[in-house]
């Protein structure tokens, strides 16, 4: 019987395994502060957190167009905060704030079709 294994090309999946990461330890950060957890439960949390928004994100592909358009808006947000307090214009934070969130946008596109281009084989 012959074993059929998909091959996909790689692709930037290192961005997506930071913001992923990234978001894991804030909400393990937070809800440990919040909470007074110890730092165990902490670590729980940021293992359950990155498999379940991982296997959401590579699973379901609703959750990779809300997670993409999330983690785009969060970059957005970032550079926001660092143009509003690097200068006394009140356009120009929302200039950076529109190039980065749409270069990360972009950036996240392979996400949307790794499926379609991977290329099924079959090996004996």
């Amino acid at each position: 019987m012959a074993a059929k294994i998909t091959v996909r090309r790689k692709n930037r999946l290192a961005l997506v395994r930071i913001e992923i990461f990234v978001l894991a330890v804030f909400v393990s950060h937070w809800l440990g502060k919040k909470y007074e957890w110890d730092r165990v439960t902490g670590v729980a949390v940021l293992i359950i957190t990155v498999v379940l928004t991982a296997g959401l994100f590579f699973r379901i592909r609703i959750f990779r167009y809300i997670f993409s358009i999330l983690f785009s808006l969060l970059w957005g947000f970032l550079v926001y905060g660092f143009a509003d307090s690097a200068t006394t214009s009140s356009y120009s934070p929302w200039l950076a704030f529109g190039v980065v969130a749409g270069i990360s946008l972009w950036l996240h596109k392979d996400y949307f079709t790794f499926e379609s281009k991977s290329v099924p084989m079959e090996f004996e």
